[in-house]
């Protein structure tokens, strides 16, 4: 038995993206993984095929914060900037936006292999109205490499 509890608290723990109460109308109580929205973009080199081999960094402006993106393990070229368990960061942009806070905004780089800065993009990204979800406000969901 106690190996069975075991084996439940490590798959709750490697889910990822499950979000504690919050005090919210909508009562967002608890995302699954498969409830877990992901942003991120696609980056193909110029004849369409996915772009697999870039190192990514994204640097958060209000708190400076600079995490490593990583390629999605389903989508092959597709690296995610920001998920679901950044929601509580993002608290002071939340609906109705004025004109103070209108996003978080997340400046990333691309480099190659051999550490050349290849792309530079900036994304705004906020919380859903019920503070659950992150909802892309600006930036490209796909982006061709030269």
């Amino acid at each position: 038995m106690r190996f069975l509890l075991c084996i439940v608290a490590a798959c709750l723990a490697i889910a990822g993206c499950e979000l504690e109460f919050q005090d919210d109308p909508c009562r967002c109580i608890q995302v699954t993984a498969s409830d877990c929205v992901r942003l991120g973009v696609a980056v193909r080199d110029a004849n369409g095929a996915p772009v697999t081999d870039l190192t990514f960094v994204a640097v958060f402006s209000r708190s400076g914060d600079t995490l490593t993106i990583f390629q999605s393990e389903v989508t092959k070229g597709y690296y995610i900037y920001v998920d679901d368990r950044y929601v509580p960061y993002l608290h002071d942009f939340r609906p109705p936006f004025d004109e103070n806070s209108s996003g978080e905004s997340i400046d990333t780089r691309g480099y190659d292999r051999h550490g050349t800065l290849r792309i530079v993009q900036t994304f705004i990204v906020a919380p859903d109205d019920c503070n659950c979800h992150v909802r892309k406000i600006f930036g490209p969901d796909s982006i061709v490499m030269q």
